[in-house]
């Protein structure tokens, strides 16, 4: 005996040929003439016929056949699609009113069966009806009668408390799976989204008052994992959607209305839950199941942000959760690199996730250590698992493909303690600041990407100075840490420039000439800060101090910057230069000012215009020895600057024997840079 099934396609199917033929007879009148017709011989000079004269055998053009059809599609989306719908709406609205409010003959226990009959009729009637009328037909009557036995579940526990919570969600379950099974007899997605809906809505309209998530939870796994089988099977995304999002709500939800316990057994209960949802993803991805990009980037993203959310949660409030934000920040990481071989994306995503996870949870847990051992200083224990997070990360790059994210959390967060706290400087310091920046040194040797080296040069000079500069700066009475801090600083910058030579980065190579500038403009400002005698390594002994010794450092850096800064004149090379020459002048003129402390302001302003006449004259005669435009210029803007300085200023507020010393020694100058640019001059002509 046939079945249903197969009547109904074979129904189908003569109905497809028998268009067809339809079709086939139609074309064969447009192209086959009636009668043959005799063949005429054309006449020139007769006019041509008119239009509307035909001859039996003239072919007509055909009317496209598809100019009426939009006419049809709206009949047919008015008569059907919008009448059912609003049809079927109707009869369930019917339904809710009859439950609330019904006739006087019938109780509450007949309203309720009547509801479920008029559903369980109407579905028998889309079964009736299947060989009948088209499809969407029966997917109203289905969803209809689906909608009506939900319904009928409803009004039973909430209106007229028939069933308890159990039996409730029993019902309303069993609706939504009927819902299921009639949305894969018939084919239809969007039904079978609608009832995976309601079946993730049923445990919030029983509303149970159980005090474990467990039992929700496990509802809502088991409805995911239907909604990833149907995706799997039948390609419905969206019911897929719909399982992700409704799992996610059950979660939200449970914890929304009840208050979290940081615990061992909460942390279980809401992974079991999170590992579910992304688990169909994770084999996909491991069985190399074509996918889009962005569900690999979800991916990634969706169970990063998860891990992240119950870390804030449950793994910060208490000592015995300590160490979950290290343990998935590690599992994450572990999982990406074993799917980086066979799902690229999806790997590193999860890995670099892991790697922005781990110095968060690297701190917290120092911190709760701190708390269980009784220790007051956490900031030693604080830094020293950010800086061992950070060397891990770049330690287990060789599998995980990425650690620079997560080593620039890690500077960022080292540089917090130091830049909140104003302290003098000891050794103990130096260690602690050493320390602190272990994760930018790391970066800026081992960093792969251009952004990592740059933020790790610029983070580790940041708290060079930061971190080492005393209250008093080369005045203070450890001023020698002022200098290391100018020093290290400095190495920092040279550093970057060397690095972005194995680069090939120009970013990195402008950040380590700006960290070299910023020592030379600090330096300048600290160094005319002191007054005379302040840093004094020796006695009083000029150049013996703390001042020329960092500069000495910083200029030699600097140098040696310049030096492998080959190929061109960059504009990295002319801050350099610049850098270097600004150091150079204000040593001299800071030694000049603390030799010159006693002398009135006079004789002072003489000694610094002279100076810096003596400068601006090597520098121009070393532009002309070496043929360097930049320190021809330079020059020349200082004696600019000098002249006018003279002029406008030091002969205003000496005696007659410094206005001769000052003139006599500017003019002088000024006739040999004339001097030197003559004989330029001549040379060309000659």
């Amino acid at each position: 005996m046939m079945s249903d099934d197969a009547a109904d396609r074979l129904e189908r199917l003569e109905r497809q040929v028998e268009d067809l033929r339809r079709e086939v007879r139609e074309l064969r009148d447009l192209l086959e003439p009636e009668t043959e017709p005799e063949p005429v011989a054309p006449l020139p000079a007769s006019p041509p016929p008119a239009p509307e004269a035909r001859r039996p055998g003239d072919i007509k053009a055909p009317v496209p056949r598809g100019a009426s059809k939009p006419a049809r599609d709206v009949e047919s989306f008015v008569g059907l699609a919008i009448l059912g719908r609003v049809g079927i709406g109707a009869v369930v609205l019917a339904a809710v009113y009859f439950g609330q409010m019904g006739w006087t003959q019938f109780g509450p226990v007949g309203r309720v069966v009547s509801i479920y009959a008029l559903g369980a009729l109407i579905v028998v009637a889309g079964f009736a009806l299947r060989a009948r009328v088209a499809r969407s037909y029966v997917a109203y009557l289905f969803g209809g009668g689906t909608a009506l036995t939900y319904v009928a579940g409803v009004f039973a526990h909430l209106r007229y408390d028939m069933l308890g919570d159990a039996g409730a969600l029993a019902a309303l379950l069993a609706s939504a799976a009927l819902g299921q099974g009639l949305a894969l007899w018939i084919g239809l997605e969007a039904m079978a989204t609608l009832a995976l809906g309601a079946a993730f809505a049923a445990p919030f309209l029983v509303q149970s008052p159980a005090e474990s998530p467990v039992g929700l939870f496990a509802l809502a796994l088991v409805l995911h994992t239907w909604a990833a089988f149907v995706e799997r099977t039948f390609g419905w995304h969206r019911a897929r959607a719909v399982g992700v999002v409704g799992a996610v709500a059950c979660g939200l939800a449970w914890y929304g209305s009840h208050t979290p316990v940081p615990s061992v057994g909460a942390i279980c209960e809401v992974e079991l839950l999170i590992i579910g949802v992304v688990l169909p993803d994770l084999l996909a991805a491991w069985q190399r199941v074509p996918a889009a990009a962005w569900r690999h980037h979800l991916l990634a993203a969706g169970l990063g942000v998860a891990e992240a959310a119950v870390f804030l949660f449950f793994g910060t409030g208490m000592p015995g959760t300590r160490g979950f934000g290290v343990v998935a920040a590690a599992a994450l990481m572990g999982v990406g690199a074993a799917l980086r071989v066979r799902g690229p994306r999806a790997g590193t995503g999860l890995a670099r996730a892991g790697s922005l996870l781990l110095p968060l949870g690297a701190m917290v847990f120092a911190f709760q250590q701190c708390v269980v051992w009784g220790i007051a200083e956490e900031r030693w224990h604080v830094m020293t698992a950010l800086a061992l997070a950070a060397v891990a990360l770049i330690g287990v790059r060789r599998w995980t493909g990425v650690a620079d994210a997560g080593a620039v959390v890690s500077l960022v967060m080292a540089t917090l303690p130091v830049a909140f706290e104003e302290r003098a400087s000891s050794a103990a310091e130096v260690g602690f600041v050493a320390l602190a920046a272990v994760p930018g040194l790391a970066l800026l040797i081992l960093g792969r990407t251009w952004l990592g080296p740059a933020v790790g040069a610029g983070g580790a000079a940041y708290l060079m100075l930061r971190g080492l500069w005393p209250a008093g700066g080369l005045a203070a009475t450890n001023g020698g840490y002022a200098s290391l801090a100018l020093v290290l600083a400095a190495a920092v910058g040279v550093g970057a420039i060397l690095r972005s030579a194995q680069a090939a980065s120009r970013v990195l190579r402008t950040t380590g000439a700006a960290i070299l500038c910023t020592v030379a403009v600090v330096w300048s400002v600290a160094a005319f800060s002191v007054e005379q005698g302040e840093v004094a390594l020796v006695g009083t002994w000029p150049f013996l101090n703390w001042r020329c010794a960092a500069s000495a450092a910083v200029v030699t850096l600097i140098a040696a910057a310049r030096a492998r800064m080959r190929g061109g004149e960059g504009f990295e090379q002319a801050f350099l230069a610049g850098a270097g020459l600004a150091v150079v002048y204000g040593t001299g003129l800071a030694e000049l000012l603390d030799i010159g402390a006693s002398w009135q302001k006079g004789p002072r302003n003489v000694a610094v215009s002279l100076y810096t006449l003596a400068v601006a004259g090597i520098l121009l005669a070393m532009g002309f020895a070496r043929a360097v435009p930049a320190l021809r210029w330079v020059g020349l803007v200082g004696f600019s600057f000098v002249a006018i300085k003279v002029v406008a200023w030091d002969l205003a507020g000496v005696d007659t024997p410094y206005r001769i010393l000052a003139t006599g020694v500017l003019g002088l100058g000024l006739l040999g840079g004339a001097y030197a640019y003559a004989r330029v001059k001549r040379r060309e002509m000659s």
